[in-house]
């Protein structure tokens, strides 16, 4: 006579399989952050934000050029901070090395005080 206890459980109560060793879900590594890749990135994006405030201030549209030289001298900044962490973390260095170089050498206000100081 069945008891309570051996009674058939129903399909959907029943224990789901059992999961052998080769389904076995291995976790991922992280992918260490680009920061040399990054910041290059950012310095390109500098230098084009800068040779389009060029561009729209030959006309005489002086705000618009004043808006985007200063958006791309946060650029440079950004890319300056990425390139420092790229280099001390060894990311991409020789990435994060060019774009040091980009962001210091194109920075609107290097530009202006350097191009100044040779008139």
């Amino acid at each position: 006579m069945p008891t309570a206890d051996s009674a058939p459980l129903p399909d959907s109560a029943a224990a789901p399989p059992h999961r052998g060793e080769a389904e076995h879900r291995v976790p991922r590594e992280r992918r260490p952050t680009p920061w040399g890749r990054t910041a290059l990135v950012l310095a390109v994006l500098m230098v084009v934000v800068l040779t389009s405030a060029l561009v729209v201030n030959a006309p005489g549209r002086y705000l618009e050029s004043t808006i985007l030289a200063l958006i791309a001298d946060g650029l440079s900044v950004l890319a300056l901070i990425a390139g420092i962490v790229g280099i001390v973390a060894r990311r991409d260095r020789g990435a994060a090395i060019a774009a040091v170089l980009i962001a210091v050498l194109g920075n609107p206000f290097v530009l202006l005080y350097g191009l100044g100081a040779l008139t």
